[in-house]
């Protein structure tokens, strides 16, 4: 599993094209990513760095210098690309930076993108209103179900083998429903229009080429979730799981879904995309006055393949993940509630993840 840093670092720059105009731009390491990193500032920007900074190669090469070369510069005018992508070696130059220029800006590159915008603070304090967690009160445990970083869900380890799972938007990855399938011994529903099979075959797995939407559209191998509970003869089962990440068909599923087949759901893992966008604004709203009228989001986790946005200190990521629980089975409580946890992984997994704090 790898990363595109390229394609990072172009978001980066672009991100901060006109931040800070009257900084000094400077690369610190100029190793592998450093040269990368210089060559799509200069070419696709043509934007040029005022310093290479490296501690090594500064010995054998009289245009680049060594970090302690800048320590009588103001340093208030300084703005460092740290390009390290190795963390234990990002970290070690990161505290070198703030020791000796604490007032300097420092863009670095293994952080998640955070786009500075005007004029959504509103939206973004609304939507962490809707997207209020609240603390289980209960001694059972969460567990992360699926592959390492990308693929994989917090749930609640209160899953019994007479459950079943729905999982939509599968792609090329089983992980998540394979464990649930071995872990629990419980059969899974998948549904993915887009692929033409699973990539791995598993005898708990029942696969249907077809997609979830608001109202059936079988030419384009589309249907409600009322028309697929039907199919299945699961309309009067009350203790479903649900995994959906379906690039933004979620808020069909929950627009026209009714209450009581959403109640049908013990467990609810969904991805939200689109969030920070303020065309969704009003159909994420109703989604999520709907979700709340029967479940309650205990866990969520910004996705860093994406980026956030930050309207006056308030971040808010473009996606997230979010687990809902049926308040018909469990109890919650208002108290402070901290992400990321200890067993979240980043999705992209040399980045770091999102800072939510108390959500």
């Amino acid at each position: 599993m790898g990363i595109d840093f390229h394609s990072h670092y172009m978001q980066i720059i672009r991100a901060n094209l006109n931040k800070y105009p009257e900084k000094k731009l400077i690369i610190f390491p100029f190793g592998e990513q450093g040269m990368i990193f210089k060559n799509i500032l200069n070419s696709a920007y043509d934007l040029h760095e005022n310093y290479i900074i490296d501690n090594v190669l500064c010995n054998y090469n009289k245009n680049i210098f060594p970090l302690y070369s800048l320590i009588n510069m103001d340093d208030k005018s300084l703005l460092f690309f740290l390009v390290a992508t190795d963390k234990e070696l990002n970290n070690k130059l990161y505290n070198q930076i703030k020791i000796k220029f604490p007032n300097a800006e420092i863009i670095n590159v293994l952080e998640p993108l955070i786009i500075p915008v005007n004029d959504k603070e509103g939206w973004f304090k609304e939507f962490k209103e809707l997207l209020g967690i609240k603390r289980l009160i209960s001694n059972k445990q969460y567990v992360r179900i699926g592959r390492m970083n990308d693929g994989g869900y917090v749930m609640l380890d209160d899953i019994e083998t007479n459950m079943k799972a729905y999982s939509f938007g599968i792609c090329d990855d089983v992980s998540w429903d394979r464990e649930m399938a071995e872990r629990y011994g419980i059969d899974i529903y998948m549904y993915d229009h887009t692929i033409t099979g699973l990539p791995e075959y598993h005898k708990k797995f029942h696969y249907f080429k077809a997609g979830i939407s608001g109202k059936d559209d079988s030419m384009n191998h589309l249907f409600s979730i009322e028309t697929i509970l039907k199919n299945n003869a699961h309309t009067e089962e009350t203790n479903l799981i649900l995994k959906m990440d379906v690039e933004g068909a979620e808020y069909d599923f929950l627009e026209s879904a009714s209450p009581s087949i959403i109640s049908n759901f013990k467990q609810m893992v969904f991805e939200l995309h689109n969030i920070t966008k303020l065309e969704n604004k009003e159909r994420i709203k109703k989604s999520l006055q709907k979700l709340n009228e029967t479940h309650q989001a205990v866990w969520i986790h910004g996705n860093n393949c994406n980026y956030a946005e930050c309207d006056n200190g308030v971040i808010v990521p473009n996606t997230i993940e979010v687990l809902y629980l049926n308040k018909n089975y469990y109890s919650f409580e208002e108290t402070n509630v901290y992400f990321p946890w200890d067993i979240d992984q980043p999705n992209k997994y040399k980045l770091n993840d999102f800072i939510l704090g108390n959500w």
